[in-house]
């Protein structure tokens, strides 16, 4: 038999950056620019790791498990998913602005100028001039990579392990043992 700590990761995981790449499409069918980090897609990415999550863990306890859970293995099969879906996701993403639609992140550029020369004055107020001036540097030199990067470790890695770790605790439930007089 297969290992759960493999299976259910990839079995969930796998789901989880497919509905990802869904979204990513339907984004871009309503006329949006997937890439462009919003309040909305920080609740839709924090909701599909959620929803895999507990699936992959709740069906670790139930059905490998006999309904035990100790909390090491909540964040080894949770993070597990996790990881997966954030691969998932960023491969795609990779692979999408590389060779499919290189045109969406010059449209990711575009508006990040845009967004950062319409707020310029708050931000030079805030920030300074040479953050302001550094971030314009760093925009005009972002890649696929580092977009897929962003995506795999602050959407999916850092979330995931926090959500993980709550459900991990949350549904840990330790075997009954009889006490001894």
């Amino acid at each position: 038999m297969k290992s759960p700590y493999l299976i259910l990761p990839l079995k969930y995981g796998v789901a989880g950056g497919v509905l990802s790449i869904i979204l990513f499409f339907i984004v871009l069918v309503v006329g949006g620019n997937p890439l462009i980090s919003n309040p909305l897609d920080f609740i839709v990415n924090s909701v599909i790791l959620l929803v895999f999550i507990i699936f992959s863990i709740r069906e670790f306890k139930k059905i490998y498990n006999s309904n035990t859970l100790h909390f090491w293995q909540g964040i080894n099969v949770g993070f597990f998913t996790a990881i997966i879906i954030g691969f998932t996701t960023s491969f795609f993403i990779y692979i999408h602005l590389t060779y499919i639609n290189p045109e969406l992140l010059a449209s990711y550029r575009a508006i990040i100028s845009e967004q950062l020369a319409t707020n310029k004055e708050g931000f030079v107020e805030q920030f300074g001039e040479e953050v302001y001036n550094k971030s314009l540097q760093d925009n005009e030199s972002v890649t696929p990579l580092k977009l897929a990067l962003d995506e795999l470790i602050k959407k999916k890695l850092v979330i995931g392990f926090f959500i993980t770790t709550i459900i991990s605790v949350v549904m840990r439930q330790q075997p009954l043992t009889k006490k001894s007089n």
